[in-house]
């Protein structure tokens, strides 16, 4: 068997399965942000801090917001899960945003605000996942 074709093979499977992770972390992005719009509800809250996340010797920071459901309950959570962190505060402290919580989870939440960095990512995200399937389909034998 020659080498060459070999490498094509592996390329080409490491192209399609980058690809499809991309695509899968895209849509999956693209799913939680319809659901929020479509079920969650929107409130006012405060930027009440950062927290600082280490990632391979990089600092990062989650915006902290505080916020009251609307049956009076106050959650004050980082946004780690529904946010990117940011090499620097993205959200300066004590800013006013407005937070979409889900009903049925109120520490679930997104920070309207960030959501063009959200839809930034996606866009990234489907794009090179898309050019990636075009390349590892491109090089199957």
């Amino acid at each position: 068997m020659d080498w060459l074709v070999v490498a094509r093979a592996i390329a080409s499977v490491a192209f399609l399965g980058t690809g499809t992770a991309l695509l899968v972390v895209a849509g999956r992005t693209f799913v939680t942000e319809v659901a929020f719009a479509r079920r969650g509800v929107g409130v006012p809250g405060t930027v009440v801090g950062h927290r600082e996340v280490l990632r391979s010797d990089d600092t990062f920071f989650v915006p902290v917001v505080r916020y009251e459901t609307t049956d009076g309950r106050t959650v004050e959570r980082d946004s780690a899960r529904t946010s990117f962190a940011f090499d620097r505060p993205f959200l300066e402290e004590g800013a006013r945003v407005t937070v979409l919580y889900r009903p049925d989870r109120p520490e679930r939440h997104l920070i309207r605000e960030l959501r063009g960095q959200r839809a930034l990512g996606m866009a990234v995200a489907l794009t090179v996942g898309a050019v990636l399937l075009m390349i590892g389909t491109s090089q199957l034998p």
